[in-house]
C-alpha cells in the first residue's frame, strides 16, 4: 500500500502532532481490513480442524486394521528370536534402560514381552551403574542421606535381570562410584558396590567375562569364593573406582583367580602380585593397569611373570627401567612370545632392556607412551617386527630424532596415531615423510590406511593438504582416514578442496582449538562460561 510517510518508514524521524493525527486516520482502513481477514482466517481454521479430526479417526481405524494384517505378525517365533538376538548392543553389555534392547522389546507389545522374557540370551549380558551418594551437610557432619531405596530398586532389577537369564553364560559389568568416607558413625555402613557385588555373587557359577569398577574394599564380597564356584570364568577386569584405595583386599587368597578357564586378568598394578593363583600358561589376555600412573613394575619383574604366559596375545604393562632394589641386572633369557599381537607400555624410563629381551614374531600392534629423558631408538625392534600394522607413539618419550624413527616404519604400517602432547615435534617435515613426492620414490608407510595426530599446533593446513592430495592422487596408496587436532586457529579452510575426496569415501577429520586461557573473570561469583571451541 502507497504511503505518504514511505520515506519516514524505517528510519528515526520524529512526527509532529499534526502527522500523528494524519497517520492514525491513515490506518483506520487498514485496521478494519486486518479483523476482517482475522475472521476468515478463523473460520478456515474451524472447518480445517473438522477435517483433521475426521480424518484423524479414520486414519486410526485404518491404522489398527493394517496393524492386523501387517507382515510382523506372520513371522516364525524362531525368526522374532534371530531379530531379537540383533537388536542387542555387541560392542559392550546391556545397559538397564527402557531405551534399547532387551528392556525396549517387551514394550512393544503384550506377545513381544512374552517372547523377550522367554528368551535367556536376551538377558546374559548386563551393565550396572552404582546409584550415587547423596550427602546432607546438617551441623557440618557429612552423613549419607535415605536414599536406599534407588539402591534397593538398583538390586531388585539386577536379581530379575539375572533371573531371566536361565542358564546361560553371564557378562556382567559393574561401574561404582567413588564413595565418601563417612565420618562420625559408631557402625558405618558398607559401600554400596559392596552391595552390588553381594548381590552377582549367586550367580558366580555362570560368570563367564567380569568387569568391575568399585570401592576397593567391595572386592572382600568375593573372598569366599574359590575356583569352583567360578568354573565359567574367562574374562576378570579389575579398577577401583577412587584414587587411593583406603581398604585393601588380599588378592593371592581370592580363589577367583584360579578359575578353571580364566585366560584374561586385567587389574591394578599395585594389587597385581607375582603369587596369585593364576593359571599362567592359559592367559591370553594380560592388563597390568594404573589410570594414575603411579606405578611401575620393573623390568626384572615383568620378564618372570611373562615368561609364565606362552599363550598371551595382549599384552599391557608399566615399564620401569631399573633393577629391583637398585642392584645390578639379574641375568635372564630371552623370550619367545610366538602368539603375541597386541603390546602396550606406559613407560617411566626407557623400554630397551625389556624390547631387546622379547621375540614377537606375530606382533600387530605396538604402543608406547609414557615420559623419558634416555629412550634410544627402537629402529631395530621395529625392523625386526615385519608384521607389524597399527603403532601409536607419544611423542614426549623420545630425545631422538621422531623423523627418523618415522622414516624406519615397518611398510606393513596401517594405522599410525602420533600424540605431541608437548606441541613441539609434529611439525610440516613429519607430515611430509608420507608426502609422495612429485616423481619421485613411494613416501613412508604405503600401507598407510588411518593417521591420526594429536596436539599438533606446528603442522600448517596446507601441509596437510598437499598430504592428502598427493597419497589420494596415487591409486597404489590407500589412505582411508585422517585426523587431526592442531590445538591452534585454522590459517587455510582446505576442506572444499578435499571435497571429491571426500566424496570417494576419504575421512577427514581436521579440529582447531585454542589452548584453554585463564579467564579474566576467574574467581568471580558471576564468572561467564568458556565459548565453544
Amino acid at each position: 500500500m502507497a504511503s505518504p510517510f514511505a520515506s519516514q518508514l524505517g528510519s528515526g524521524y520524529c512526527p509532529s502532532n499534526e502527522e500523528i493525527l494524519q497517520i492514525k486516520e491513515l490506518l483506520i482502513e487498514p485496521t478494519l481490513r486486518m479483523k476482517e481477514l482475522d475472521d476468515e482466517i478463523a473460520a478456515l481454521q474451524k472447518a480445517i480442524d473438522k477435517l483433521r479430526g475426521e480424518r484423524d479417526g479414520l486414519c486410526t481405524y485404518v491404522d489398527a486394521h493394517k496393524a492386523l494384517i501387517s507382515p510382523v505378525r506372520r513371522l516364525s517365533l524362531d525368526i522374532i528370536e534371530q531379530i531379537f538376538i540383533a537388536c542387542l548392543p555387541t560392542h559392550r553389555n546391556c545397559a538397564m534402560s527402557a531405551s534399547e534392547a532387551p528392556v525396549l522389546l517387551g514394550r512393544i507389545c503384550g506377545s513381544w514381552r512374552t517372547i523377550s522374557l522367554s528368551m535367556p540370551r536376551l538377558w546374559s549380558r548386563l551393565h550396572i551403574v552404582q546409584p550415587n551418594v547423596k550427602l546432607d551437610g546438617t551441623d557440618g557432619i557429612r552423613t549419607p542421606m535415605d536414599d536406599s531405596e534407588k539402591l534397593d530398586q538398583r538390586l531388585e532389577s539386577t536379581k530379575m535381570w539375572l533371573g531371566r537369564s536361565g542358564q546361560c553364560p553371564l557378562s556382567i559389568s559393574v561401574e561404582g562410584v567413588s564413595e565418601p568416607r563417612v565420618m562420625h558413625t559408631a557402625t558405618p555402613s558398607p559401600p554400596r558396590s559392596t552391595l552390588l557385588l553381594q548381590a552377582l555373587v549367586p550367580f558366580a557359577s555362570r560368570w563367564q567375562h567380569i568387569h568391575i569398577t568399585a570401592d576397593s574394599s567391595a572386592f572382600n564380597a568375593m573372598s569366599h569364593l574359590v575356583e569352583g564356584d567360578v568354573p565359567m570364568l574367562e574374562t576378570l577386569s579389575i579398577r577401583y573406582s577412587q584414587s587411593i584405595p583406603h581398604r585393601e583386599v588380599r588378592w593371592e587368597q581370592l580363589g577367583i583367580f584360579g578359575g578353571a578357564r580364566l585366560c584374561s586378568l586385567s587389574m591394578p598394578g599395585r594389587n597385581f602380585q607375582d603369587n596369585l593363583p593364576l593359571r599362567w600358561h592359559q592367559l591370553t589376555v594380560l592388563e597390568i593397569v594404573d589410570p594414575y600412573h603411579e606405578f611401575y613394575m620393573h623390568i626384572e619383574r615383568i620378564l618372570r611373570i611373562i615368561s609364565r604366559c606362552p599363550e598371551l596375545r595382549i599384552c599391557k604393562l608399566p615399564v620401569e627401567n631399573a633393577p629391583h632394589g637398585g642392584g645390578v641386572w639379574l641375568p635372564h633369557p630371552a623370550i619367545e612370545l610366538k602368539l603375541l599381537e597386541t603390546l602396550e607400555l606406559h613407560c617411566k624410563s626407557s623400554p630397551e632392556s625389556l624390547l631387546d629381551r622379547l621375540s614377537l614374531p606375530e606382533l600387530r600392534s605396538f604402543s608406547i607412551s609414557g615420559f623419558s629423558q634416555n629412550t634410544p631408538s627402537l629402529i631395530p625392534v621395529f625392523i625386526l617386527w615385519t608384521r607389524l600394522e597399527t603403532v601409536r607413539i607419544n611423542s614426549m618419550l623420545f630425545n631422538f630424532s621422531l623423523l627418523e624413527l618415522l622414516q624406519n616404519l615397518p611398510p606393513t604400517i596401517r594405522r599410525l596415531h602420533l600424540d605431541d602432547k608437548s606441541g613441539t615435534f609434529l611439525d610440516d617435515d613429519v607430515l611430509a615423510v608420507f608426502t609422495p613426492a612429485p616423481g619421485g620414490s613411494a613416501p613412508c608407510c604405503p600401507a598407510l590406511e588411518a593417521l591420526i595426530m594429536d596436539q599438533c599446533p606446528l603442522i600448517s593446513d596446507a601441509a596437510v593438504l598437499r598430504f592428502i592430495t598427493a597419497r589420494m592422487n596415487q591409486s597404489s596408496l590407500t589412505l582411508k582416514r585422517l585426523k587431526i587436532h592442531f590445538r591452534r586457529l585454522m590459517t587455510l579452510d582446505i576442506l572444499p578442496s578435499l571435497q571429491p575426496f571426500i566424496d570417494a569415501g576419504l575421512e577427514v577429520s581436521l579440529h582447531h582449538t585454542m589452548p584453554q586461557r585463564v579467564s579474566p573473570w576467574q574467581g568471580l561469583p558471576d564468572t561467564p562460561p568458556s565459548p565453544p571451541d
